[in-house]
């Protein structure tokens, strides 16, 4: 099966919910504002509730309560909000059964010790910082589609990595010609997300970088490469490729980090991760 078969066919899939696709396409717009964020997810009575029950959580540390979405972009901001929404949105994915071929619950988890090591490597810019949340939540979600629609290849896939002890994307273009991350870019495109994301995406095992990435791209991109190798080695979840890499310093030194400042911001992401994984969990 082609890349361009396997993403028509992964219409059947859940869709990326409306809400999400209705902030991508403000996004798009550059008309997203703190009124007009609340008001989309409003329309949503069952998110709304998501939402407020995580603002309300340890995860955000808040000291009074958060009532309202109004309340919650006023305490919170847009944009943590924004990615609390596309969060919530995505996750329906991990709920997906893949056939039984890869660990859906230990990839949710590297999931989401990918996205807050990533949002800590980049929390000097608060925007920045909830983008980089966002690619890390989506950076496998070619695993999920793969695995879905074709589960016997995933098989074999998996099958390669545990005889031959080599890396999971390796596997993929072994078998399929393609791999997940080429897989979970082109889904990103087709649900509009912003350019930087799906380049992110496109190349988060790539130790160097790719001479089309923008420039947000190749900072999230720098972020995401580390996160996902950092969160691998600090078992933050359970990643289904065991390989592990060390953090390439091009990309570091794209963060403007030094080996001191990283051990921090490791340091930081592996106590919010267990504070993550206790909101999500509630």
């Amino acid at each position: 099966m082609e890349l361009k078969e396997l993403i028509k066919k992964s219409r059947d899939l859940p869709s990326l919910p409306t809400i999400a696709v209705q902030i991508n396409a403000e996004i798009a717009k550059e008309s997203l504002t703190a009124k007009s964020i609340a008001a989309i997810i409003s329309r949503d009575l069952s998110l709304v509730a998501k939402i407020l029950k995580m603002a309300n959580s340890a995860f955000y540390g808040l000291s009074s309560q958060v009532d309202t979405i109004e309340r919650a972009v006023m305490v919170l901001g847009m944009t943590s909000v924004k990615s609390l929404a596309m969060t919530l949105s995505v996750s329906s994915f991990f709920r997906e059964e893949a056939s039984g071929t890869i660990d859906m619950e230990g990839l949710w988890h590297h999931s989401l010790g990918c996205a807050i090591t990533a949002k800590s490597l980049v929390k000097h810019d608060k925007n920045l910082a909830e983008n980089a949340f966002i690619c890390g939540i989506l950076h496998d979600i070619g695993k999920i589609v793969i695995a879905n629609l074709m589960p016997e290849e995933m098989m074999m896939i998996m099958g390669t990595v545990a005889e031959n002890h080599i890396r999971q994307s390796d596997a993929e273009r072994e078998v399929l010609g393609f791999d997940h991350a080429q897989v979970g870019a082109e889904l990103a495109r087709s649900w509009h997300f912003p350019r930087e994301y799906i380049d992110a995406i496109a190349h988060h095992h790539q130790p160097s970088f790719a001479g089309d990435e923008t420039p947000g791209g190749r900072i999230m991109g720098a972020a995401l490469v580390m996160a996902n190798r950092i969160s691998k080695v600090k078992a933050l979840g359970m990643s289904t490729d065991p390989e592990k890499d060390l953090v390439p310093q091009e990309r570091m030194q794209a963060l403007k980090i030094n080996d001191a400042e990283l051990v921090a911001q490791v340091d930081l992401a592996i106590a919010e991760f267990a504070k993550l994984l206790e909101a999500w969990g509630q």
